[in-house]
């Protein structure tokens, strides 16, 4: 359950809401004219969830950056199959029969994912031109 004070609880009993907040390591909610205003907590627990919220963020990243290479390990050693046929597995997890998973292949670092896929991909000399269906629009 919140524990929930008005701004004047925060102003006349400045010391015992910090007490509770270094002890308990939990926010007190802070109500200004009935509606929520603040949630005050200790420094530490503040720093905890910067922490914990940055190395979650690092993680997503580098998981991200894991799935390219482990996409592009895969198209590389003939591990693909038609969308068409993948789109049958909507009730399963599309990955799930595709191939066995096997981290010893799948293991690259961050610095052989980048620029990984440079001169892959040609535009067309005609790629900035205006689309003809869209002529009208224009």
């Amino acid at each position: 359950m919140p524990n929930i004070k008005s701004s004047t609880d925060l102003r006349n009993n400045y010391n015992a809401i910090s007490t509770f907040c270094h002890e308990n390591r939990e926010p007190i909610f802070i109500t200004r004219n009935g509606q929520g205003d603040l949630a005050v907590m200790s420094i530490e627990v503040y720093e905890d969830i910067v922490k914990n919220l940055g190395a979650s963020i690092q993680n997503s990243r580098e998981g991200l950056y894991h799935s390219f290479a482990v996409g592009k390990t895969d198209v590389l050693t003939g591990y693909v199959r038609p969308a068409k046929e993948a789109a049958v597995d909507n009730d399963e997890d599309i990955l799930d029969g595709v191939m066995p998973w096997d981290p010893s292949v799948h293991k690259l670092t961050l610095a052989e994912t980048f620029g990984c896929m440079r001169g892959q991909f040609k535009m067309s000399d005609d790629f900035d031109e205006p689309l003809e269906d869209f002529k009208e629009y224009m």
